[in-house]
């Protein structure tokens, strides 16, 4: 396409993307970032040139990015960390002096507390609060999921989730009641939740076997990838065939985001993408297709509709976007409400322990995100204890939403 179309295109959806108001409480932008993982099989522990080269890949990423003003985050496995020491070379503590981020990486949830112990001897506990990998089947040494392990080990987020994680959620719960063997030959490594619109918005978990409806919990799940860089604009497995990067993943990043920022004005929801940057793609070859990348961006970040940042500095927007909107919206999870019993048969009663308070409207929700129970209660027949009678049928872990006069409670309930 000739380059004056190109930009008068640009320009266009600009102004169209101005024109719309966004409806948050804290009116975030769309945040962008780049992640890259430095694998757990390099041996960068007992090998002092492997861990030169990549030590110096991750110096030449620094020189890509920074002069635009954009940022990535390392994600930091046990073998690396260790060779950080072993070769007297902390790389991840330069990372963080050039405005980069750190983070931690391992394939398996059983090591995310070492991982953790050596990456914050190189940077700091405050500098390394993200996880990814350890998703997958449950080791039967294990007792954690991966949520409770990245929890255990004093993390603060789940980032890189792909379609492993379903594979600790019951088969039909799963979107298209995915199974463990089509995971396994070509999907696993695929970003989820599945669909963009879903994707793009964090949210809180409290289980590897219900992360998929979770509003609440200890972890932040960052979701937004959109796979690897060299193979955003690929149809094909580039994980395991590998992909050049080029213009047609650059072209599809942008559309991504443009998609995202339009969404995130309407809704006013936190809207977060990033990319997966393999460590070989930071290459000489490769620098103009950077170079390329971020001047597309740039109209974006130029018009404040994205922002560059790293994982940690998304969890920190999270957290005080949380904070905003739970004193605006007065969104609460704490003892205002009360279920009883928990866990139930096929009755349960919900109680406001403010007598001043009354109950406006209840709405129950199974774990694939569907509306079981929802009822409004009008001025007349407003309450502070509500008996729920539920069909035999009904059965695990429900999301039990209670809106009253001054606030919205979430709780959760379990149905034997």
């Amino acid at each position: 396409m000739n380059l004056i179309i190109k930009q008068l295109l640009i320009s266009l959806i600009l102004l169209l993307l101005l024109s719309v108001k966004s409806n948050a409480q804290c009116s975030p932008p769309v945040y962008f970032a780049m992640m890259l993982h430095i694998e757990d099989n390099w041996h960068d522990d007992t090998d002092s040139m492997i861990f030169v080269i990549h030590a110096n890949q991750l110096r030449n990423a620094v020189g890509f990015v920074k002069p635009w003003g954009a940022k990535f985050t390392a994600e930091c496995s046990i073998p690396f960390a260790l060779g950080c020491t072993n070769w007297s070379d902390n790389v991840l503590q330069s990372l963080i002096d050039s405005t980069m981020g750190v983070g931690s990486h391992s394939n398996q949830s059983t090591h995310f507390n070492f991982t953790k112990t050596l990456v914050d001897n190189l940077v700091g506990s405050s500098n390394n609060r993200g996880i990814s990998g350890g998703t997958g089947l449950l080791d039967s040494a294990n007792v954690n999921n991966w949520v409770d392990s990245a929890t255990l080990a004093g993390f603060s987020y789940k980032d890189g989730l792909v379609y492993s994680a379903y594979l600790q959620i019951p088969q039909n719960e799963r979107p298209d009641s995915v199974s463990d063997a089509e995971i396994a030959n070509g999907l696993s490594h695929n970003p989820a939740p599945e669909d963009f619109y879903t994707r793009i918005h964090p949210h809180r978990v409290s289980s590897a076997s219900t992360w998929h409806t979770d509003t609440t919990g200890p972890i932040m799940l960052l979701t937004g990838s959109l796979g690897g860089i060299a193979g955003v604009g690929d149809s094909t497995d580039c994980f395991s065939s590998g992909c050049t990067f080029d213009f047609a993943d650059v072209d599809s990043i942008k559309a991504h985001i443009i998609r995202a920022i339009i969404n995130a004005q309407n809704t006013g929801e936190f809207t977060v993408i990033y990319v997966f940057t393999q460590l070989n793609t930071y290459t000489l070859a490769n620098k103009p297709m950077y170079n390329y990348l971020f001047q597309s961006l740039a109209p974006f970040i130029a018009s404040g509709n994205l922002e560059y940042k790293t994982m940690g500095e998304i969890y920190d927007e999270f957290v005080n976007c949380e904070t905003i909107t739970n004193i605006n919206n007065k969104t609460i999870n704490d003892d205002l409400v009360k279920i009883f019993p928990n866990p139930c048969s096929n009755q349960f009663n919900i109680e406001l322990n403010n007598q001043n308070d009354k109950i406006n409207s209840i709405e129950i929700i199974n774990l694939l995100g569907q509306t079981i129970h929802k009822k409004a209660y009008s001025d007349e027949s407003w309450k502070s204890l509500i008996t729920i009678d539920f069909p035999q049928q009904h059965k695990g872990v429900f999301v039990v939403k209670v809106n009253t006069k001054e606030n919205l409670i979430i709780k959760k309930v379990l149905l034997q």
